[in-house]
């Protein structure tokens, strides 16, 4: 087989792998755990990472019934507008051509150009200097635990070993670029090596679920996630609690218009940049109020994606890829060829709430928990015990802190490989375009 396997539970060692454990409310408990993970140290070796991140704290999207109070917040940005990133290297996969970031967001991004409608800072939907903080800080996170405590990686920045890949919005690409400089601080890159970052073009993206996959949609509506919130409100539809629950209390009608328009998604992803940037919640709106429409949201992609033919329909190509760079790091650790090539060791995936949600359902990790915060990460490692080259892997959660999840059939955040490949194998697409027809 592909995969050297070894029954059974490893016999671990005295050592613990270290990381802060804490909570995440974006998992329900029973897949969190505390248990300490030992391992023999002259045995077990880290070979490889993906870590799949949502971009930081960013303004709100702009809507044509966004009222004035939410644009005169105090909203701090970079300047889309300067021309300074000389270090930021965008690469279109399929066209294999490099160029400058600067050059990039000018012709090819759409936020390029817009008015900074936020505070006279901020276009809509711009990495704020709170998510630039954020994610750097997450960044300086994965060095503590790659570089200096695992020595996955060296201590300079090497571009042979970080893969780094971004959908296509100047937030998320952003983000991959300062995480990117909290793994590797300026001090630690030469000036010829610049930070990489892999596009594609919208219409060949797979990181967050297309809208074109008719059968998808079809299960959308026919799963119908806002009918399992029955339970939460006298069987109430998503819609009518948003205008009835959440937001009844709000006294400004065109401020009432605005909120009770957006349905649970849209209005949490707006209170969330409220919170982030620790801005009070818009008067009538509770903290209560706050709290179930992030339940809510998050419930929704349960009931979606908890689907494995959703799931393979709406991430599944994505996954694909993931499963792919998993192979290549066995098979490239387990190689003694001189010849055999190199791969990097750390993937980075910059995306979105729709690719941290439908991502969580697929690996089956979540029960529907909240929704996933603006900078959370999903990380999956890769482990090689040198004594009899078995493989096993890990799925951590990052949300402000690092934790380990438990996926179903392993008896600790350890996992057999024979886990990861009956999940893949229920829910990597293996041809997009035939799933997605109607039968």
């Amino acid at each position: 087989g592909r995969r050297s396997r070894e029954e059974g539970r490893w016999g671990w060692g005295k050592l613990i792998i270290g990381a802060v454990f804490t909570s995440a409310a974006t998992l329900e408990a029973d897949q969190l755990t505390n248990d300490p993970l030992e391992y023999d140290s002259d045995d077990l070796e880290l070979v490889q990472v993906q870590v799949i991140t949502r971009h930081g704290a960013r303004t709100p999207l702009a809507s044509s019934r966004m009222d004035s109070s939410i644009k005169n917040l105090p909203w701090d940005c970079e300047d889309l507008y300067l021309d300074e990133l000389h270090d930021l290297v965008i690469l279109r996969e399929g066209v294999g051509k490099e160029e400058s970031y600067d050059d990039y967001k000018k012709v090819s991004l759409h936020s390029y150009g817009k008015p900074k409608i936020f505070a006279n800072s901020c276009v809509d939907g711009q990495l704020t200097r709170v998510g630039q903080a954020q994610m750097e800080n997450f960044g300086s996170v994965l060095r503590q635990r790659y570089v200096k405590e695992f020595k996955l990686l060296p201590q300079n920045f090497d571009p042979s070993e970080v893969y780094v890949r971004s959908t296509n919005t100047s937030r998320t690409i952003n983000t991959a670029r300062f995480v990117m400089d909290g793994l590797f601080p300026a001090s630690t890159r030469e000036p010829e090596h610049n930070i990489v970052v892999r596009v594609r073009e919208p219409s060949n993206e797979d990181m967050y679920p297309r809208s074109g996959c008719e059968r998808l949609s079809e299960l959308k509506e026919r799963l119908n996630p806002h009918a399992a919130q029955a339970s939460l409100r006298n069987r109430q539809s998503e819609r009518t609690i948003v205008r009835s629950t959440l937001f009844n209390s709000i006294q400004d009608p065109e401020k009432r218009r605005y909120w009770t328009s957006r349905s649970s998604t849209g209005a949490t992803n707006v209170l969330d940049t409220y919170r982030v940037h620790n801005f009070p919640l818009p008067d009538g709106i509770s903290d209560d109020a706050y709290f179930l429409a992030r339940q809510i949201s998050g419930r929704s992609y349960f009931k979606v994606y908890s689907n494995d033919i959703a799931s393979r329909l709406g991430l599944g190509r994505f996954i694909g890829q993931l499963d792919k760079t998993m192979n290549a790091g066995v098979s490239s650790s387990s190689s003694s060829s001189v010849s055999s090539p190199t791969i990097p060791h750390l993937y980075l995936y910059s995306g979105h709430d729709n690719t941290i949600g439908p991502l969580l359902q697929a690996l089956r990790v979540s029960k529907g928990g909240d929704h996933p915060a603006m900078g959370s990460a999903v990380i999956v490692e890769l482990w090689r015990r040198k004594s009899t080259g078995d493989y096993k892997f890990q799925v951590l959660y990052w949300e402000k802190e690092l934790r380990t999840v438990k996926m179903p059939h392993c008896h600790t955040g350890m996992c057999d490989m024979s886990v990861w490949d009956r999940r893949m194998a229920q829910v990597v697409c293996r041809d997009y375009e035939e799933e997605c027809l109607l039968d």
